[in-house]
């Protein structure tokens, strides 16, 4: 007998092109605004047609976190996620948590450091949206929905998929009148009892998107976001190079 092929999925989430494509530096800074480093964003349309980003944050030269995914183009011309990776890292570059997520093996594995690998199954059409994040909140910036829904992959302890949210929280007027920046903000989902052991490495984010007319096929362009760092209580604050933090600091 032979052994029956492994089932196949894909991502359910169904995400616009990116609004530009190519390198953009932002800067890393500390939550007074001054600068600590630098993040760098890169869109890319590959030979084979898929999409790829990557993001590195650094801070004092070294790197704190790394994103990346691959995106196919579906047949409605939106991108749908095949792989996604992330990992974070010490103030000395090593890395603490590692994740790999492939969509259409319907499998993720996460590495801990002083741990062994852990696989964990995917849903047949699940919704984790990691590095392309910032694609799903489309509907909320150009006020077509209040909530949006989506799923995170937890690594730390016990790996699991958890549901997450994310709203419009407040709207920011930008210097020189140059139109306002909507903050939306994440909610992951830890229920009772849990929520007191993982609040503290869990992500609340914020990230600051600017409102125009853009092409309804692409992503509004993003202007920055609030992130935690390692250890845990600590944060800091990205933003695109050229835009002024003052409207973003706490």
């Amino acid at each position: 007998l032979t052994a029956a092929p492994a089932a196949r999925g894909e991502s359910a989430l169904s995400l616009p092109l990116p609004s530009e494509l190519g390198d953009l530096r932002a800067i890393t800074r500390g939550l007074d605004g001054a600068p600590i480093g630098e993040t760098r964003v890169s869109w890319r349309e590959r030979d084979d047609g898929r999409f790829a980003i990557e993001l590195v944050l650094e801070v004092d030269g070294r790197p704190r976190s790394e994103l990346g995914a691959v995106l196919e183009r579906t047949p409605s011309g939106r991108l749908r996620p095949l792989t996604q990776r992330a990992r974070t890292l010490d103030p000395s570059g090593k890395a603490r948590v590692e994740m790999q997520i492939d969509h259409t093996a319907r499998k993720a594995v996460c590495r801990e450091r002083g741990e062994k690998p852990r696989e964990i199954a995917l849903p047949e059409r699940d919704r984790l949206a990691h590095a392309p994040m910032t694609l799903r909140f489309e509907p909320l910036v150009r006020g077509e929905s209040d909530v949006v829904a989506f799923e995170f992959l937890l690594c730390r302890g016990h790996p699991r998929i958890l549901e997450a949210s994310a709203k419009v929280a407040r709207r920011l007027p930008l210097a020189g009148g140059d139109g306002e920046a909507v903050e939306i903000q994440t909610r992951i989902e830890l229920g009772f009892l849990i929520s007191s052991l993982l609040s503290a490495v869990m992500p609340e984010n914020a990230f600051w998107f600017h409102v125009s007319e853009n092409d309804t096929k692409t992503a509004p362009r993003w202007l920055g976001y609030r992130t935690p760092l390692e250890p845990a209580g600590t944060e800091a604050i990205v933003t695109r190079e050229g835009i002024d933090p003052a409207p973003f600091l706490p």
